[in-house]
């Protein structure tokens, strides 16, 4: 716990290091919040998670010119591909060793189906249709919208969220299906879904001070990227944080995950360049948010990574 303290607020500190004292121009009126230098102030720092992202895929996607949003992250920033990933590299196995800094035989969720031998009965969070049919629609949903982060997640490790709120720190998450958090939330089941399950029209969960989660819980209520996979998709995660970004609420931290290249790559394959590309038109989106892409460097840390394979 204190060894994972101490990578946090080192990488805060190195961040402040790196934007040094020096004045830029604040931005304009369409991000408005103001410029903070100096080590009195924190960074804000957003950590990109793509699913699936791969390095000869990225190479080909930039050679083609069809992602320039990472080409820009990947030129101004440090690219890196040694890095090794937890086992076993499931998502959400990976994504509770990243949010945690632990490994499955601490913070307890080892894959995405596995059998819970205290119960007595197998838990998945979704590893195929026919599967989640098999098993029960309604211990799909329950154990993804409230088991995982509320039950299953152990107790006895903390995540960023957590650690960072307990150090005066606030965080936010996007569509990251893991998000325990300090902050009591209520998510929102709609119609349609508590009609095929046995699920009630709100579930109470807890998460960072900031929680966006597709429909079932969202800052924009004008984000309408919700056809698509319930909004657990890349175009409302990047709307949500734009949103963020325009309304000065970005907080200290903020984990924004994009899950649609994995679709793409269990599709077609991991040579395929189309989900890069379509991921790379939200990161536009995202950086067009700003009077110059230079601003986006300027008044943020950016940590762009796949789930168990690079990091820039």
């Amino acid at each position: 716990m204190i060894k994972r303290l101490l990578v946090i607020f080192s990488f805060l500190i190195f961040a402040i290091g790196c934007t040094g004292s020096s004045q830029v121009s604040p931005l304009d009126t369409k991000i408005p919040f103001p410029l903070q230098t100096g080590s009195q102030y924190h960074p804000r720092v957003v950590l990109l998670v793509i699913d699936s992202l791969m390095e000869k895929s990225l190479k080909k996607a930039i050679e083609d010119g069809k992602a320039p949003a990472l080409e820009f992250f990947k030129k101004n920033g440090q690219y890196s591909t040694d890095l090794v990933s937890s086992y076993p590299t499931m998502s959400v196995t990976i994504d509770s060793s990243l949010i945690t800094g632990t490994y499955p035989d601490q913070h307890k969720i080892p894959g995405l189906v596995w059998f819970n031998d205290k119960e007595r009965r197998i838990i998945t969070y979704g590893n195929g249709f026919f599967e989640i049919l098999k098993l029960g629609v309604s211990d799909f949903a329950r154990n993804g919208l409230y088991a995982y982060n509320n039950r299953d997640l152990s107790s006895n490790v903390k995540t960023i969220h957590e650690d960072l709120d307990n150090a005066g720190l606030k965080t936010a998450s996007i569509n990251a299906l893991i998000y325990r958090g300090n902050y009591p939330h209520t998510l929102k089941v709609p119609a349609f879904i508590s009609s095929v399950t046995n699920l009630p029209d709100e579930i109470q969960t807890k998460g960072p001070e900031t929680l966006s989660l597709g429909l079932f819980s969202r800052e924009n209520q004008e984000n309408n990227h919700i056809v698509n996979r319930i909004g657990l998709n890349d175009s409302f995660a990047a709307e949500e944080l734009i949103y963020l970004l325009k309304n000065n609420t970005l907080p200290s931290f903020t984990i924004l995950y994009l899950p649609e290249n994995d679709y793409t790559v269990h599709r077609k394959g991991p040579s395929a360049i189309h989900g890069i590309e379509d991921v790379d038109k939200q990161l536009q989106n995202v950086l067009n948010s700003f009077p110059d892409w230079n601003d986006a460097l300027a008044n943020i840390v950016w940590v762009i990574m796949g789930d168990s394979s690079e990091i820039k």
